[in-house]
């Protein structure tokens, strides 16, 4: 039987380790990463590229619609402060007081005991500047633990802790009279140790419109000083007045309680009389001042 020698065994066993050697199938595999991280590279350079192109397109454009656009928005900004000063203007002639109302239900209230031989009506404007109320609200959150999946519940609920605030200030007795024209904001922010709540309140500019009218009569029944009160009463309680005033939106004032006559008096001189002063205070009207 033939014996057959190997004499290359050394030689292809040393080949076969170097095809083995970590070190170069590391290098192969560094070289490849680094193939795929150029190619990546250049793919993530080319869409910026593409993206600084657009911006660059889109910045001209920009450039090209600004000048329109802030014309747009000052004509649009110009136009809401005319529309809301023609809707002041119009609340206001809608809403104005009106004489002829106020003497038309007047002259279908009478007494033949009395007698009006002055009116004076009276309308005031009282002008109050803008006022601003500010607070925040601190709320810390509970401490976070390392061995905790989830933090603590909030034991307070920030939204109606910061809407109690916000009605503590708008029901001040400062206040409350213009809630109608109070402008809110509420802001809530987080930190990583708290929440903040800020709440303001402005009070723009308005203006308080006082109407008063103040009747000067006198009182002829008998016994003298009977019919006044009545007078009065009869006023306050006609469907018109009724509807503008409250039970004490007004005032009787006798001027003298001793009874004498009046020779300036064309119809009854030798009449004896009180002279009283009714003064009726209408409701203010809150106008914005816009």
């Amino acid at each position: 039987m033939p014996i057959r020698l190997n004499l290359l065994a050394e030689q292809q066993a040393a080949e076969e380790a170097r095809r083995r050697d970590p070190v170069k199938r590391a290098l192969w595999g560094g070289g490849f990463a680094v193939a795929l991280v150029l190619l990546w590279a250049g793919s993530v350079q080319l869409k910026l590229s593409r993206v600084k192109a657009e911006m660059v397109g889109h910045e001209a454009h920009w450039k090209k619609v600004e000048p329109a656009f802030l014309q747009m928005s000052n004509d649009f900004r110009e136009s809401g402060l005319i529309r809301r000063k023609l809707d002041a203007l119009q609340r206001y002639s809608t809403n104005r007081f009106f004489w002829a109302n106020t003497l038309n239900a007047l002259q279908r209230v009478g007494d033949d005991k009395v007698r009006v031989v002055n009116l004076t009506g009276n309308i005031g404007f009282a002008e109050h500047k803008q006022v601003l109320v500010s607070t925040s609200m601190f709320i810390n959150l509970p401490p976070k633990s390392w061995w905790k999946w989830s933090s603590e519940p909030l034991k307070t609920n920030v939204l109606e802790a910061a809407r109690a605030l916000l009605g503590a200030i708008t029901n001040r007795p400062d206040m409350a009279r213009y809630q109608p024209e109070l402008i809110s904001t509420l802001i809530v922010t987080t930190n990583p140790i708290q929440i903040v709540a800020k709440v303001e309140v402005v009070k723009p500019e308005t203006i308080t419109e006082r109407a008063t009218l103040v009747m000067r009569a006198r009182d002829y029944s008998t016994p003298p000083d009977k019919r006044m009160d009545g007078f009065n009463s009869a006023i306050t309680n006609a469907s018109y007045f009724k509807q503008f005033l409250g039970k004490t939106n007004s005032t009787v004032q006798p001027e003298l309680l001793k009874s004498r006559d009046d020779a300036t008096d064309m119809v009854n001189p030798g009449d004896l009389f009180i002279p009283f002063t009714v003064e009726f205070f209408f409701p203010d009207k809150i106008r914005s001042n816009d």
